[in-house]
């Protein structure tokens, strides 16, 4: 809850609400960082402000919400190093396009795009639910074949290859450990090959 800070006429936030609001954000900067060159720098952009909330909850002696923030970190440095090993200069990220299909104008936006490699990367944050749920599978691949089609008629690129960057906000390695690899994801990130369709398929369905 908040609380009144009287000296001051203040009203100051509880840090521990901040959590929600880090993960729920976290994929978005880590977007806009995509393309820094400087990887300290990155780091430092990257970890200031969840350094300040799990300094502020230690200090607290708050474990429940620590042990929280701690794993938000945690989850952050899995989505880096899996998703951006190497800086690239020529790419694309969140860009907004329309297209007309049929009379009806449809707009899309895709999270990034590596043009040297002609890879589209999809970020989904997902519940480990959906693991093995294969119509939501289905109706992401479907969305990022729209999307390769919606690039190919905006920017003239045929994309080559599409993936899902998959983050598990629910995943716990305790259950990874002991459940089979075809019900639970082995990891909290997985890159997901995503099955190309042909252009002609993709307008049928659009």
């Amino acid at each position: 809850f908040p609380s009144h800070d009287m000296d001051r006429g203040k009203i100051e936030k509880d840090v521990s609400e901040m959590l929600m609001a880090i993960e729920g954000t976290a994929l978005h900067h880590i977007l806009e960082l995509a393309d820094v060159y400087n990887a300290d720098a990155k780091k430092m952009y990257r970890d200031e402000t969840l350094d300040n909330v799990i300094a502020d909850l230690n200090a607290k002696k708050d474990k429940v919400n620590y042990k929280k923030a701690i794993q938000v970190k945690e989850m952050l440095g899995d989505i880096l190093a899996s998703a951006f090993p190497h800086f690239r200069k020529y790419v694309m990220t969140e860009e907004i396009m329309h297209v007309d299909i049929k009379g009806w104008m449809l707009k899309g936006q895709f999270d990034r795009l590596e043009i040297d490699k002609r890879k589209l990367i999809d970020f989904k944050k997902v519940s480990v639910w959906s693991y093995a749920n294969k119509y939501e599978s289905e109706q992401h691949n479907l969305q990022q074949n729209i999307y390769r089609w919606m690039i190919k008629k905006t920017f003239d690129i045929d994309v080559a290859q599409s993936v899902l960057i998959r983050w598990y906000r629910d995943w716990q390695k305790s259950k990874a450990a002991t459940m089979p690899s075809s019900s639970y994801p082995p990891q909290r990130v997985e890159e997901v090959e995503v099955p190309l369709m042909s252009y002609r398929e993709i307008e049928e369905v659009s």
